[in-house]
């Protein structure tokens, strides 16, 4: 077995080995494939045999779709845990979304399907606003333009509390942890509550993250993983679901990168195709609403998943020379 693949030092002035650790990259990758197979085909494709082959089983629901979040999520969390630049970051993690909701604007407009919820001919000037904001995200009336925007107000906050972590350490997630907690016992709303319980993945990830600088790791990932157990027992809307298995798949999954994160995982996640998921994974995840399920309507879901892959190599090439 290898060495751990985090960092050995403590302080926030030394290079972090974060940067160069392949478990994330695969995780963004995989996390990648699966939303898009979870949502883009799984919405548009009759998967019943898939389902009871795999998902049933397996205790995973919606096609996988789910999972594919969650990696994204906890390697969101692991991830920032490192020194880059908090505020080219941050505007990196935005921009998917900003691009997405007014191109869904736009298209419905224009008269185009996508995928919205509720499922609308058109839109208002609030509903664009509230969606650019990320505030839709977190309010049950409110109309979602593009409905997995929420995984770019996540990767916000763990970039902002990954930079709190860098310095306080465990203290971060921890509180992290009791805020996520809170909002889950006592805010009515369930897409509140969702996204709350969801965060705990964020704080999975960065307790796996500082595993190297403090012993109380092991236990602020049980607590956080609580948070999805907690929200499954008292919101009806995710009863269904078995969130908290899949969160234990993501958490066994970053940690499994992590610990045996050798030459092999290091040449796969160096493979140009997977580093370009690991890149985009967002970008997919948001467009595959926009551009995907419109030209999937018209062409069949093969054309939708090459629209989709194409615009987002497209936006994340000009996102990048910007």
């Amino acid at each position: 077995m290898t060495a751990l693949a985090t960092p050995e030092a403590t302080t926030a002035t030394e290079p972090s080995a974060h940067r160069a650790s392949p478990g994330p990259v695969l995780l963004r990758a995989a996390g990648a494939v699966l939303l898009v197979y979870g949502y883009l085909v799984g919405l548009n494709v009759d998967l019943a045999p898939v389902r009871a082959l795999l998902n049933r089983p397996l205790g995973i629901g919606e096609d996988f779709g789910v999972l594919g979040a969650m990696l994204l999520l906890a390697a969101a969390g692991y991830d920032s845990v490192t020194d880059r630049p908090v505020a080219r970051r941050l505007l990196s993690a935005y921009l998917p979304a900003a691009v997405a909701v007014l191109l869904a604007a736009a298209a419905v407009t224009l008269g185009a399907e996508i995928w919205n919820t509720p499922a609308a001919s058109h839109t208002s000037p609030f509903a664009v606003v509230g969606n650019l904001s990320l505030l839709s995200q977190l309010i049950a009336e409110k109309p979602l333009i593009v409905p997995l925007a929420w995984i770019v107000l996540l990767e916000l906050l763990a970039i902002g509390t990954g930079a709190l972590a860098r310095r306080a350490g465990w203290v971060v997630p921890a509180a992290h942890v009791v805020l996520a907690a809170t909002a889950v016992a006592l805010v009515p709303d369930a897409r509140a509550v969702t996204v709350a319980a969801f965060s705990a993945v964020v704080a999975i990830g960065q307790a796996v993250a500082l595993t190297p600088r403090t012993r109380f790791a092991p236990a602020l990932a049980v607590a956080a993983w609580g948070v999805l157990l907690l929200a499954e027992r008292t919101t009806p809307e995710l009863a269904k679901w078995w969130y908290p298995l899949t969160a234990a798949y993501a958490a066994l999954l970053l940690t499994t990168s992590v610990l045996f994160a050798g030459q092999t995982a290091e040449k796969v996640a160096g493979h140009r195709v997977v580093t370009w998921l690991a890149r985009h994974a967002v970008w997919l995840a948001l467009l595959q609403g926009v551009v995907g399920f419109p030209v999937a309507a018209v062409a069949g879901v093969p054309a939708g998943v090459a629209a989709t892959v194409c615009a987002a190599g497209a936006f994340g090439w000009a996102a990048r020379r910007w």
